[in-house]
């Protein structure tokens, strides 16, 4: 296991093996490295950086440093306090060869915040978020969302709109029901910088909701908020929270995850430490 690194950290055998090294012998450069394992000085280098970007919960710590340090030292010679920096935004997607579209590990959620409003019966006006996240790389200027109404796959279904901290640049369709978003900021972040965004998805359909609201995440999420409110003529007769795998919705009632809804209509749960991919919401019972 890699010095520091959580078990639940993901780290391939190969990329192991490389780190390994870098961490026994500190001397090591990347050709030494790729000579000793029988492949190519950019094959270890795109190695380093995918670890980098599945691993950034480890960030600070020795293993991850080595690997940055290592990675930026074979690019070319300079300063020691330029060496250990973020990989930026374009190296990061370059590395990712096929998937340079993709955002994946270049930025963090520090909190996400979704309101879901019932303004008149079983179907949701409107659902409001506020995301703060941080740059993990040099140079982000494009970040992407995802959204979907589960109830009505149509492209009409959903009117998606930045409210505050950016612009829509593309929209693209996923699978049924599903859309991603192309983000563009105000301006490119540094590595560490606070950003805000505001969103909202207007619900532009008559089809009742699926009776439950929930995120799902493909990067890390320091604290996850989700608020609803009801219409007083559809007060559910019971709700509770889940933390499930998507196949699993909406999760089992029980004792323990049981919450109480407001005699206004609202509720809300908040969820810490997201894992990846996971589901993390409220679901109910009309």
């Amino acid at each position: 296991m890699v010095d520091g690194v959580k078990p639940s950290v993901h780290v391939t055998p190969l990329q192991q093996r490389i780190l390994d090294l870098a961490l026994a012998r500190p001397g090591i450069s990347i050709p030494d490295i790729a000579k000793e394992l029988s492949m190519s000085d950019g094959w270890v280098r795109k190695q380093l950086l995918l670890f980098y970007a599945s691993n950034l919960e480890v960030r600070g710590q020795g293993s991850f440093m080595r690997a940055v340090e290592l990675w930026r030292t074979s690019r070319a010679a300079g300063a020691p306090d330029e060496r250990a920096k973020a990989p930026t935004a374009s190296e990061l997607r370059s590395a990712r060869g096929n998937e340079s579209s993709d955002d994946f590990g270049a930025f963090k959620y520090i909190d996400v915040d979704t309101s879901y409003h019932f303004l008149s019966g079983r179907v949701p006006a409107e659902a409001v978020s506020t995301c703060t996240l941080q740059a993990l790389v040099d140079g982000l200027e494009v970040v992407h969302a995802s959204y979907a109404y589960h109830a009505d796959p149509n492209r009409d279904a959903v009117e998606y709109e930045v409210l505050e901290g950016g612009e829509v640049e593309h929209l693209i369709p996923q699978r049924k029901g599903f859309y991603r978003v192309r983000i563009r900021l105000p301006r490119p972040l540094q590595a560490g910088e606070i950003h805000r965004l505001r969103e909202i998805r207007r619900i532009k359909t008559s089809v009742d909701s699926e009776p439950y609201c929930f995120g799902q995440y493909a990067r890390p999420v320091d604290r996850y908020t989700v608020r609803i409110q009801f219409a007083r003529p559809a007060f559910p007769v019971s709700c509770w929270y889940f933390d499930e795998p998507y196949e699993l919705l909406p999760g089992t009632p029980t004792p323990l995850n049981k919450l109480d809804v407001d005699r206004l209509g609202h509720v809300e749960m908040y969820f810490k430490n997201l894992e990846k991919h996971r589901c993390y919401g409220i679901a109910w019972q009309w």
